[in-house]
Order: structure tokens, then sequence, then C-alpha cells
């Protein structure tokens, strides 16, 4: 599965249809999730919100810079806590996105 998402992902970047991926996940979604961003390019926008966050991230991350948000509760359902985790995560992400914009921008 993480092969498959790795490949989707990469072939979404590849054809400029996303500027960026943030992802939520326990264990298996962080597994799955980090493997396909470790796919795409460094400086590439990649945001992991995960309740692994707060451990050692080092087989999830490698080389690559993702960024690992802590969920601080479980991803699996909403609550009012999580709303307003998954806002704040946003938050970096979109920064990180449009920073990248302008230096596409800047570039031409």
């Amino acid at each position: 599965m993480a092969g498959a998402a790795a490949k989707m992902l990469s072939g979404l970047v590849s054809a400029g249809k996303i500027d960026g991926v943030i992802s939520l996940g326990g264990g298996g979604g962080t597994a799955i999730g980090t493997a396909a961003m470790r796919a795409l390019p460094v400086g590439f926008p990649k945001v992991m919100v995960s309740t692994l966050a707060a451990g050692n991230v080092a087989p999830y991350v490698g080389t690559k810079d993702i960024v690992m948000f802590p969920s601080i509760v479980d991803v699996s359902g909403l609550n009012r806590l999580s709303r307003v985790l998954l806002a704040r995560a946003r938050v970096p992400s979109a920064a990180w996105w449009r920073w990248c914009r302008l230096q596409q921008t800047r570039s031409l």
C-alpha cells in the first residue's frame, strides 16, 4: 500500500496537480503517509499529523524534510480537541506552500 501511495503521489506532483501534502495517521497511517512523502523531492511541502510525532520519528522521516506535527489525540475522528489541532496543523502547511509559490514566481 505504501508503494502504491508513493507512486500515486509522485504522479500528482509530476503532473503539477498538487502543491503540497498533509496526511493524518496513527501507527499505520503514519507509516504509509510518510513512505509516500519520502518519494517526493526535498523542498516539496510535506506535513504529517501523527500520534507518533512525539517519539523517535527517524524511521518515518528518513533523510527527507517531512514536518511531523503531534496530533495529541487519536486521529480516528473529530472532537473539540482534534478540530483545534488539525486547524493549527494547516497553518505551517499553508505558509510553506505559499513560500514555495513565491519562490517559483521569483524564478520566472
